[in-house]
């Protein structure tokens, strides 16, 4: 897949809204939250060695929306659960769309490489909108799945 190639590489990345990189004392995450995100996004660099497409499949809107509803069940403590919700439930409510595309890839890339804004990065570049479905992380370091 021609766009993915085009990451892989070293290049500069916007650090996301929801990152705990601290600016001016206080985090990304917390600025996001008090709606005082700065204009310029703080930047660092990565590196992206693999990026490859491995798999396509389709899901259901019901499915997908139960499985993301699911999911959000399971994670505690303050993290925008029913903002996401509600955010998904406006863009089921808004589509025609009764299939959803998952594709799976696999990325080997540096430390403090934060694979939703690459997704939202490769999203931007072919123009369709896309977002991280699943993460699985099989190395940090010296440790491997």
């Amino acid at each position: 897949v021609p766009a993915l190639k085009s990451f892989v590489g070293t290049f500069i990345q916007k650090y996301p809204s929801f990152s705990s990189k601290t600016v001016g004392g206080k985090q990304l995450f917390q600025l996001s939250k008090d709606e005082e995100l700065p204009s310029e996004m703080p930047e660092h660099e990565v590196t992206i060695s693999r990026l490859e497409f491995t798999r396509e499949r389709d899901i259901s809107k019901e499915d997908l929306h139960k499985e993301i509803i699911r999911r959000i069940e399971l994670v505690h403590g303050d993290f925008r659960q029913e903002e996401i919700l509600k955010k998904w439930q406006e863009v089921f409510e808004n589509s025609k769309k009764e299939d959803y595309k998952i594709f799976s890839c696999v990325c080997d890339c540096s430390s403090g490489t934060y694979i939703r804004q690459l997704v939202s990065d490769i999203s931007e570049k072919i123009g369709i909108p896309m977002v991280t479905y699943s993460i699985n992380r099989t190395r940090a370091g010296d440790y491997f799945l």
